[in-house]
């Protein structure tokens, strides 16, 4: 039978619709449901959106970084305190011994106890004292018969002399000392110059 040139209905197949051979995936969806292609510029609402939330995270950020500054230093000024109060516990409880020597010396001397009772005890003192400031790294500074050394004597005055070198530390007037390595108090001195 020969051929008629019309397609059968069955042979003839629709074009799908051009927005179904879209992929999917080439198209963003805003939150509005509205569709926007992918890599398009975003809009100036969703630019200031996103501007708003990172400037949201940011001042997060820096109220947490601030706060933790704070809490940082009330730490360190709290561990100072008991440092502090620590260190004048141990010096006070060092002191008090003292205190008591000293108070037996004067009951002593109100009772008639000899000179030479009298000065045994407050050389006592004395030495419990100096021990006390030891245990907290306080030394006398030895000035008498060496050289003056501004970072350890003030000298009050000079002596002419031409015994001693000039600059030699004739007298020590008031004793220093040192705590550490710093110099808690100079010692006052007279210094030789040449006659």
């Amino acid at each position: 039978m020969p051929h008629s040139g019309k397609k059968h209905p069955r042979e003839t197949q629709p074009e799908a619709p051009i927005e179904s051979q879209m992929n999917p995936q080439n198209s963003a969806t805003d939150g509005e449901g509205k569709t926007r292609a992918e890599g398009a510029t975003p809009s100036l609402e969703e630019q200031l959106a996103s501007a708003l939330d990172e400037r949201d995270r940011m001042r997060d950020q820096m109220l947490r970084a601030f706060a933790e500054v704070q809490n940082q230093r009330k730490r360190l000024a709290n561990e100072r305190d008991a440092m502090r109060q620590f260190i004048l516990e141990e010096l006070m409880s060092g002191m008090i011994p003292v205190l008591d020597n000293l108070e037996r010396s004067l009951a002593a001397a109100d009772a008639g106890a000899s000179r030479e009772s009298l000065l045994e005890g407050v050389r006592g003192v004395e030495r419990q004292f100096r021990t006390v400031l030891e245990s907290f790294h306080v030394k006398r500074i030895n000035a008498k018969g060496k050289m003056f050394d501004p970072n350890l004597h003030e000298a009050v005055s000079t002596v002419a002399t031409a015994e001693l070198p000039e600059g030699t530390v004739v007298e020590e007037i008031e004793s220093g000392y040192t705590i550490r390595e710093g110099v808690l108090r100079p010692a006052k001195v007279q210094v030789a110059k040449r006659s």
